[in-house]
């Protein structure tokens, strides 16, 4: 493949991407999941490592200045240093006024699915992580606006789409205001979900193999343009 490109002259670009996951009505994944239906829900899934920074995610909930009506989901296994934190002081609090909830093991498709389709927006405030993700477009297909950094792909990839909100300084205050932006009905969340549902449907295993086929037709065109010269 390396050869080709070389030899002919083509570069091609192919999309990352993640699951194709069916959705349901909010309400309806709320009710299977035992969400309270009022509550404006972040969601953080995968292993739970220190790397996935839950730690900004308790502290900016916990902040004075966060709304009291925003929680999270917290989907998948957590390493010693997350878990840590959610035995913590901060995270309990959460826990007893019904922001924080939880799913600390392994999961399947269907109730990942459930998650998606019963969050608002998506965490992806992720530390020393300069590569993509496939969580990024799992929830864009979902409509779900992001938090993520402005450092590494994930944040160029927010930027460039208009998938959210990239912030500089990962600071709870900062954050807890970003939250609210996120999930707060309005003219600039449908701007971010519109472009979260139109990004994410070129980031799938068919927006991949085309590309694929695409950058392959390509080099046979430039091969036959040169073979014909």
């Amino acid at each position: 493949g390396g050869n080709l490109m070389g030899r002919y002259g083509c570069v091609a670009w192919a999309p990352d991407f993640g699951q194709e996951l069916p959705l349901v009505p909010r309400e309806q994944a709320r009710l299977k999941l035992g969400l309270p239906g009022q509550l404006r829900l972040v969601l953080s899934a995968g292993v739970l490592s220190k790397r996935k920074s839950i730690d900004l995610l308790i502290g900016a909930l916990a902040h004075p200045k966060c709304k009291n009506d925003i929680g999270a989901l917290l989907l998948g296994r957590t390493d010693d240093f997350t878990e840590e934190i959610l035995r913590g002081d901060l995270a309990s609090m959460l826990q007893a006024k019904n922001r924080l909830w939880r799913w600390n093991s392994e999961y399947d498709s269907s109730l990942y699915s459930l998650a998606l389709s019963a969050a608002d927006c998506a965490w992806c405030v992720y530390d020393q992580h300069f590569t993509s993700s496939g969580f990024l477009w799992e929830a864009a297909r979902a409509g779900l606006p992001t938090l993520g950094t402005s450092v590494g792909v994930i944040g160029e990839e927010i930027g460039k789409c208009g998938l959210g909100i990239a912030i500089k300084e990962p600071e709870p205050s900062l954050l807890s205001q970003a939250l609210d932006r996120l999930t707060r009905p309005g003219e600039e969340r449908k701007r971010w979900s519109m472009n979260c549902l139109q990004a994410g449907e070129l980031h799938t295993s068919r927006g991949f193999a085309r590309a694929i086929c695409d950058g392959l037709l390509r080099i046979a065109e430039s091969a036959s343009q040169k073979i014909e010269g």
